[in-house]
């Protein structure tokens, strides 16, 4: 019996193929410095993505679920790439493949995961402060500490099962895919020169010259903008209940291709292999879109947020630095 793969691509091979040169290769920049080159089968997938541990049993069948959706509605972008065109009839798998891109993601899997930890955790600790373990006794870890006492020194940890996630896939799409097939109008902008970069969350949503600020921000509003590398030489351009023809323009492949940086966790690639992609990942290295879960305890109750956006790296050394949404513009139009 052949056993399934445990390393699963968050960004489809499939697609990085649309980005390769002319050896079938993509040179891959990295946020803390790395450069290389690799095959689209071997970047951008992370372990057990899509897997999880159900009685000692790793259950990946989620994962077969992600490949139905690759292979209903890539063929379908595959086409736009072909025809350098974007028809009615596409904008349900462009919503749909974007909606899956947008939370198919480890930075939302992580941040999803510690949302489920805290809610678990506080919720003993809230208990343990109103007395509901008593009756139990002490501890048996140490009998001199409370429960509370354990989860915040780290003797007793949370472990929670990525099935929260996976199951969070399926609540969370539909409301963004009627937010991407019905709010958003689609357009193609081309590069001539084959300058489109691809990052490993490679969905961008812009306020231009925003600071989102410490709450993250919305995919929608009235100048929001939304960006997809499709191919080395197209990106998929939407902007709120705006409609845009297709136009050439490499300086909105730039400004497109520094929203790839800003938002990538850990790598951006493109054909080519020139020190403009390093210098412009490292630019950007303090800073990546990220999806945080807080937890405001105020002894008798308690607070959870979850915020997305793009947040400065929690281990950044420099804790000053201006979020680079701030500096973004507006694609000009033409």
């Amino acid at each position: 019996m052949v056993k399934p793969p445990r390393k699963h691509h968050f960004v489809q091979a499939e697609h990085l193929r649309q980005f390769t040169d002319a050896d079938g290769l993509l040179s891959v920049y990295g946020k803390d410095g790395s450069r290389f080159r690799d095959k689209p089968q071997g970047i951008f997938k992370k372990k057990d993505l899509n897997s999880f541990k159900l009685e000692g049993e790793l259950d990946t069948s989620f994962e077969a679920i992600a490949t139905d959706i690759e292979n209903e509605c890539w063929p379908i972008l595959r086409r736009i790439v072909e025809r350098e065109e974007v028809r009615s009839d596409d904008i349900e798998y462009i919503a749909t493949y974007l909606s899956f891109s947008r939370l198919r993601n480890p930075n939302v899997q992580l941040g999803i995961v510690e949302m489920h930890r805290q809610s678990f955790e506080q919720t003993a600790k809230l208990l343990d402060r109103a007395g509901h373990f008593e009756e139990f006794g002490p501890n048996p870890l140490d009998p001199e500490k409370s429960l509370t006492d354990l989860l915040e020194e780290g003797t007793l940890t949370v472990d929670i099962n990525n099935s929260v996630y996976l199951d969070a896939i399926g609540t969370m799409m539909k409301p963004t895919y009627e937010t991407l097939s019905n709010a958003y109008h689609w357009c193609l902008i081309k590069s001539q020169r084959g300058r489109v970069a691809i990052g490993d969350h490679p969905l961008t949503y812009v306020h231009p010259g925003r600071d989102p600020g410490a709450y993250g921000m919305t995919p929608g509003g009235t100048d929001c903008e939304m960006a997809f590398p499709l191919s080395s030489n197209l990106y998929l351009f939407g902007r709120w209940e705006t409609r845009i023809e297709n136009f050439v323009s490499e300086d909105a492949v730039d400004e497109l291709n520094k929203r790839q940086a800003i938002f990538a966790t850990r790598h951006l690639a493109h054909r080519q292999d020139h020190r403009r992609w390093h210098s412009l990942v490292r630019r950007y290295r303090d800073f990546a879109f990220q999806t945080r879960a807080d937890t405001l305890d105020f002894g008798e109750g308690a607070y959870q947020i979850m915020r997305s956006g793009v947040f400065l790296n929690l281990d950044a050394n420099r804790t000053k630095l201006a979020n680079p949404l701030a500096k973004t513009f507006p694609i000009a139009l033409p």
